[in-house]
C-alpha cells in the first residue's frame, strides 16, 4: 500500500549516491559469471499507462502477459481500473475489474491469484481474493473477511496474508494457506498485519508489523516449519516492520522500515543465510521513513524498489548502484520477457516516468 508517494520529489536535490556505498556482507553474493548478461543503464521508459493518476501495487508475468494491479484512472477509455494487462505495445483492461484496490499477485496452479481490498468483480463475489484464469475470475474458497496484502506459493499450496482474521470459515489470524480446495490456518497465526511472504528452505517466511507468531515473540519476521512458528535468529533481531521478502542465491532478503539487524546497522534491507542476519552493503535510504518495498531478480542481480531517493537500486559485487531515477516510490518490480518493469506511485516530474508502470531500457 503506498505510504510515502511524495517523499522522493521533496528530496530530488540529494545526490543518489549519498545513500549507496560499498560494504562487505556475510550473505551470499550475486553471481559474476561471464555467461550473465550485464546491463548498460539507459533509463526508465514511460509506458503511458494513463494520462491521469495511477498507483501500481503489484506486477506479475503470467501466460506471456504482464499484469499490473492497483488503482488506475483513465485507462483504455475507462475512468477507473484495478487490474490491467500489457502485451508489449498496448494496455488493456484484464476482464471484469475488481471493485477496489488490488495489492498482491501470484501465480499458482495455472491461475493468477489477486489479493486486495476488493469484494467483487462485476457480478462475481470474490471477498478480498480471486483467481484469474486468463479470461474470467473465480472465487477462492469463500475468500477472506478483510484485505489480502501478500501472496506466495508455498510447496504445493498458496499462502495468503494481510489484515484478515478468517479465511473462508476458518479462523486464521493474518495468514492462511489454500490447497486448491480449502483454506487452512497456520497455528495461532500472527498478532498483527503481514505485508510480505516468501518460501525459504522449505519454510514459509512472513514479514510484517507483528510482534508475536504462534503466541511466541517474533518481531516483524517469522518462519512456519509446517507445524510451528519460530523467530529467525532471536525474536528482536529486526527493529522495524518488514515490507518485502525475496530469495536469491540461497539467501533470504528482507526489506522494510527497520534500521538494524541482529544489532548491526542495516538501513531498510538485510539478509538471512539460514543461520544469522547480515547487512547488505550500506543499505538503502538516508531516513527512517524511506523503506524498501519490493525486490526482484533481473539478470541474476537483485533489484530493490522503495521510497528511498531514486526509487530503485541494484545489488551487485558487494555494493548498491542506483537504477536510474524515478520520481516516487517503487511498490512493485517484475521481469517479463527478459525486461525489467517497475510500478508504484510515481509523482509527475519533467522528463521522468509518472504513470504507474515503467520499463528499463537497455
Amino acid at each position: 500500500m503506498s505510504v510515502h508517494a511524495n517523499r522522493a520529489v521533496a528530496r530530488t536535490a540529494l545526490a543518489v549516491l549519498c545513500a549507496l556505498a560499498p560494504l562487505a556482507t556475510g550473505c551470499a553474493q550475486p553471481s559474476t559469471s561471464p555467461i550473465v548478461a550485464l546491463r548498460t543503464q539507459h533509463g526508465w521508459e514511460d509506458l503511458h499507462l494513463t494520462k491521469s493518476l495511477a498507483t501500481t501495487q503489484a506486477l506479475a508475468a503470467f501466460g506471456g502477459t504482464l499484469y499490473a494491479a492497483g488503482e488506475f484512472w483513465d485507462v483504455a477509455g475507462w475512468p477507473h481500473a484495478t487490474f490491467v494487462s500489457w502485451n508489449g505495445a498496448l494496455w488493456s483492461l484484464a476482464g471484469a475489474q475488481p471493485n477496489a484496490r488490488v495489492d498482491a499477485l501470484a501465480a499458482y496452479a495455472g491461475r493468477l491469484y489477486a489479493g486486495g481490498a476488493f469484494t467483487q468483480a462485476s457480478f462475481d463475489t470474490l471477498r478480498y481474493i480471486g483467481a484469474w484464469d486468463g479470461s474470467a475470475w473465480h472465487a477462492v474458497g469463500g475468500g477472506m473477511d478483510w484485505d489480502v496484502l501478500a501472496l506466495s506459493p508455498y510447496g504445493d499450496k498458496l499462502a495468503a496474508a494481510g489484515v484478515f482474521g478468517h479465511a473462508g470459515a476458518v479462523p486464521a489470524l493474518h495468514v492462511a494457506v489454500w490447497d486448491g480446495a480449502a483454506w487452512h490456518a497456520l497455528g495461532a497465526g500472527l498478532d498483527d498485519v503481514v505485508w510480505a511472504l516468501a518460501e525459504y528452505h522449505g519454510e514459509l517466511i512472513a514479514g510484517g508489523s507483528f510482534l508475536n507468531a504462534g503466541g511466541s515473540p517474533a518481531q516483524y519476521i517469522a518462519g512456519w516449519n509446517g507445524s510451528t512458528w519460530h523467530a529467525l535468529g532471536t525474536a528482536s533481531d529486526l527493529n522495524g516492520t518488514v515490507r518485502a521478502l525475496y530469495v536469491l542465491h540461497d539467501t533470504l532478503f528482507a526489506g522494510g522500515q527497520f534500521t538494524t539487524a541482529a544489532g548491526v546497522p542495516a538501513m531498510h534491507v538485510a539478509c538471512w543465510n539460514g543461520v544469522r542476519w547480515d547487512s547488505v552493503g550500506a543499505g538503502l535510504g538516508r531516513y527512517p521513513d524511506e523503506p524498501v518495498l519490493s525486490f526482484v531478480a533481473d539478470h541474476d542481480r537483485l533489484v530493490a524498489g522503495g521510497a528511498f531517493t531514486g526509487g530503485a537500486a541494484e545489488w551487485s559485487a558487494g555494493s548498491w548502484t542506483p537504477k536510474g531515477f524515478l520520481s516516487g516510490e517503487v511498490d512493485a518490480l517484475a521481469v517479463s520477457g527478459m525486461r525489467l518493469y517497475a510500478g508504484g506511485g510515481f509523482v509527475p516530474a519533467p522528463g521522468l516516468p509518472q504513470n504507474g508502470v515503467t520499463r528499463w531500457v537497455e
